[in-house]
């Protein structure tokens, strides 16, 4: 069987060959080296010097934590004394099955599994975005460097459809699968056996808020409030409302007579902040929107819709139950539709949130807030509260797990 390989050349080879000392069996670049901070800030540069990439967002937002110093900071950390008396090792051969959606999320995870010095095998879908197709040409084109030779012999990236072989036999091979996706396709992956002593992490489905406090957003001057637009319309429009972390509930906390203050004014410069931003309406993306909303009026009392702009739209749900805000997330499909919610405090959606929660982006809450709030949450709660404006920012901490840790396996060293 024929794999096409996308990066860091670009061939066609057979399936046996990934297994060769020259993929598998090739000794990585060690953990923290200097040659794999300097490969990630030319890489860096590499997004910022062509003009019609430095403008995308999110490959802007990729090379700005691809910098020097970030990168830096991020091997800082982890040679910062322990306690206890370990020592980190790389897991060996981690194999990577990233979603399709965000085109840009494969190559954090290389960096960060390149970074613990691990040997990096990658699958990436022959329907991925240009963002994946224009990562891998800046990717091949860096290891043609003889600086970074030992780097290219580091990873591989293939490209096949849902070839259960392919994906068995790089299964097979790794010390660690790192899965995201659909709890679908999650699932179907997980019926292809690792070795016995693999691991394995998922991300799932994954849904996301946006909370706003009433007083606070009356409070702040008009530029502040077209700040707060113009961070919202970021967090909503990148990916096409799609990724875990947009934001698809929103919720208003304060009194009916601040909240109705502030809507007043919030959805107007929202829409017309959307309105300056370059889009094209994708008819599928439009379509899915509109079965989403009238599955939900027809399943939903109490629910009421307004659309703003062909971009933006927002049901309001009256006091939901628990058993209807989670049909709702269920039919959530993203393309410029919120879920307005009201709420007294924060504490009045604990009910509401589950498992899937992911992102809690926030605006007009002090740091005091934010932390009764969480230590409220006995049951289910966030991953992450971040700013809006920030919702989509990446970090080596992702869904709970620290990346950068779980790259690596800790050994007990005693003296």
């Amino acid at each position: 069987m024929k794999v096409k390989k996308c990066a860091p050349t670009e061939e066609t080879i057979e399936l046996a060959e990934i297994f060769t000392s020259k993929t598998i069996g090739a000794k990585a670049v060690p953990a923290f080296s200097e040659s794999i901070i300097n490969f990630c800030a030319h890489l860096s540069d590499a997004i910022g010097t062509e003009p019609n990439l430095s403008h995308d967002p999110e490959l802007a937002a990729l090379a700005f934590w691809l910098r020097k110093k970030n990168i830096s900071s991020l091997a800082q950390k982890d040679n910062e004394p322990k306690k206890r008396k370990t020592h980190k090792s790389p897991k060996g051969v981690v194999f990577l099955i990233p979603p399709t959606n965000v085109g840009s999320l494969f190559c954090y995870q290389l960096v960060l599994s390149l970074l613990t010095g691990n040997r990096t095998l990658i699958r990436v879908s022959p329907n991925a975005p240009v963002t994946t197709i224009t990562l891998c040409r800046l990717l091949r084109d860096l290891c043609k460097n003889p600086a970074y030779k030992e780097i290219a012999q580091s990873f591989d990236i293939f490209s096949y459809r849902h070839e259960t072989e392919i994906t068995a036999a790089l299964s097979q091979s790794c010390d660690l699968r790192v899965i995201w996706g659909g709890d679908e396709t999650i699932n179907e992956i997980r019926k292809i056996p690792l070795a016995a002593k693999a691991a394995e992490i998922s991300f799932s489905d994954r849904f996301s808020w946006a909370a706003v406090k009433a007083t606070s957003y009356l409070e702040a001057s008009d530029s502040e409030k077209q700040q707060l637009a113009q961070r919202l319309a970021s967090d909503l429009m990148l990916f096409d409302q799609k990724a875990c972390s947009s934001p698809k509930a929103f919720c208003w906390i304060g009194g009916k007579k601040d909240i109705n203050s502030a809507t007043a004014v919030f959805w107007g410069n929202l829409t017309k902040e959307i309105g300056k931003r370059p889009a094209e309406l994708c008819i599928g993306n439009a379509v899915e929107k509109l079965d989403n909303i009238y599955t939900i009026l027809a399943l939903v009392n109490n629910c009421r819709l307004e659309t703003h702009s062909p971009f933006l739209s927002t049901l309001k749900l009256n006091q939901p139950k628990v058993d209807t805000f989670d049909l709702t997330r269920d039919l959530h499909q993203g393309n410029g539709l919120l879920l307005e919610i009201r709420a007294k405090s924060l504490g009045g959606i604990q009910s509401l949130i589950s498992k899937k929660d992911q992102t809690l982006s926030h605006y007009g809450f002090d740091g005091k807030e934010l932390t009764d709030f969480l230590d409220s949450c006995t049951g289910n709660c966030f991953d992450r509260i971040v700013p809006i404006g920030q919702s989509h920012i990446f970090s080596e901490i992702w869904d709970g797990y620290n990346m950068i840790d779980a790259y690596q396996r800790t050994i007990t060293l005693s003296e």
